[in-house]
């Protein structure tokens, strides 16, 4: 019960001051998107950076990162499914569906709460789900989505996905960090001390700002369409991956459990993004990250326990 106290409680304490700031307090939708970008282009950059360019990347977990992938993938074929069969959503909408299912909250959410509970040496294999979920998940995300909205000679869904990486501070300093990492140069201290210092910031920033966000979420859409995405993403996403860690790769201790934790973690706003983007689904997304955050606490808290 003190894990969950000391690792738990004060990412939703701030998620929930956030909430208060947005619901009661003035900080409206401008003020929070001014926040967003500084925790977006600096903050979370300089730490993902610092985070990968000092970790020990050859002794990273792969079979972690494959059985993570493999429910993952299992999720969003799922989710993919049912909102094409069951739900009868047309193709764009198919598509955000299954990345509510299949992207976690990991970097807002997952990540503070690890560094919490491990330390900073917990968090490489957060960090390479992350680098794994920007270069291979909202890649074919993207590409799908300018498929499904784009007809004839304006379509270029490649482009799509070059231009938004281009633009992605995080994928920069993900693909930076590794290379540093796997280099074997020690980080000049002054860029340590500096990246550590901006760093510090993006975490309680982040959970401050998507407190905000939550307090102006809209709860409209089919009920049971929502119920199965969340259902899948913080309880189907989770136990695939503890089955195939333990059944097929035999992993056990901090591997398995931040695995779990990470895949346990709620509905990220990726789909939100993309649906404000395209100008679709944007009140089904804003109800699925809201309830399954609240109900994270309720799934993280019961995986921290089991640790």
């Amino acid at each position: 019960m003190g894990q969950i106290v000391n690792a738990v409680l004060p990412v939703f304490a701030i998620i929930g001051v956030g909430w208060l700031a947005g619901h009661r307090w003035g900080v409206n939708e401008a003020a929070a998107a001014v926040m967003n970008r500084f925790v977006f282009f600096f903050a979370l950059p300089a730490l993902m950076f610092r985070l990968l360019a000092t970790a020990p990347i050859d002794e990273f977990s792969w079979p972690l990162l494959a059985a993570y992938f493999g429910g993952q993938l299992a999720v969003w074929l799922a989710a993919f499914a049912a909102m094409a069969l069951i739900w009868k959503r047309p193709m764009a909408e198919r598509v955000l569906g299954a990345v509510s299912a299949g992207l976690p909250n990991h970097v807002f959410l997952a990540l503070p709460i690890v560094i919490w509970l491990l330390g900073e040496a917990g968090t490489l294999p957060v960090l390479m789900i992350v680098a794994l979920d920007s270069l291979v998940i909202y890649s074919v995300t993207l590409v799908l989505m300018e498929i499904a909205t784009h007809d004839g000679p304006d379509r270029h869904p490649f482009r799509a996905v070059f231009d938004s990486y281009r633009r992605s501070p995080q994928l920069i300093t993900i693909l930076l960090g590794l290379a540093w990492g796997l280099s074997g140069f020690p980080v000049p201290v002054v860029l340590e001390k500096a990246t550590s210092f901006l760093g510090a910031a993006a975490a309680p920033t982040a959970l401050f700002v998507l407190g905000s966000h939550l307090s102006r979420a809209r709860f409209t859409g089919n009920r049971a369409m929502l119920a199965s995405l969340i259902g899948l993403k913080i309880i189907v996403h989770p136990l695939l991956v503890w089955l195939i860690a333990t059944g097929l790769f035999g992993l056990s201790g901090n591997d398995l459990w931040v695995a779990v934790l990470v895949a346990t973690a709620p509905i990220g706003a990726t789909s939100f993004v993309l649906g404000q983007h395209y100008g679709l689904f944007k009140d089904e997304a804003s109800a699925i990250v809201t309830i399954s955050t609240a109900l994270s606490f309720f799934t993280m808290s019961a995986i921290i326990l089991l640790m």
